[in-house]
């Protein structure tokens, strides 16, 4: 009896780890290809589930594309973290800082999503993607065909509040 108690322990523990962790790997996981208009409509709707509560989404977005010592205040590191087994919590707060100070650079601050466009052969476009009651992602994208580069941004929502989890940088 009691190793089955213990079993289904351990059981319930690799079940709840690895939904956390898919919470955090979705943001590369089901990045866009295009603008989603359908997405963006969400976040822009007072009435979506992740603008009710506390603080809703467009309000945390209007502080986080205004503030960047706020931007500094919402980074969380998350155990879920795809570097939370080889990289200690410190390591891994420095890494989103550092890509933190890089969105800019990248097309991806302020966040405003905006449909593809095409200048001298590059497409670009930012957009809002798996909107959720606690999730939303966020990705801006540049390929000129021969040179690209895009940021991957995750947001969660923990006790009421956003929190940056996610920052990739690539290109």
């Amino acid at each position: 009896m009691e190793k089955t108690i213990r079993t289904l322990t351990l059981l319930l523990i690799a079940m709840v780890s690895s939904l956390t962790a898919s919470a955090v790997d979705i943001f590369m996981d089901q990045r866009p290809d295009k603008y989603l208009a359908a997405q963006t409509s969400i976040v822009n709707n007072p009435d979506s589930p992740c603008n009710q509560g506390d603080e809703p989404f467009t309000e945390f977005m209007k502080q986080w594309n205004a503030d960047a010592s706020f931007r500094l205040s919402r980074l969380k590191v998350t155990w879920a973290s795809p570097f939370a087994d080889d990289w200690s919590d410190d390591e891994i707060y420095d890494l989103l800082k550092s890509n933190l100070g890089m969105l800019g650079d990248y097309g991806a601050l302020p966040m405003k999503p905006k449909r593809n466009t095409n200048r001298a052969n590059a497409s670009t476009f930012n957009t809002f993607y798996i909107v959720g009651a606690d999730r939303v992602g966020y990705y801006a994208s540049f390929d000129n065909g021969d040179f690209g580069h895009s940021a991957t941004v995750g947001f969660i929502r923990k006790d009421g509040l956003w929190y940056c989890v996610y920052i990739q940088i690539a290109g």
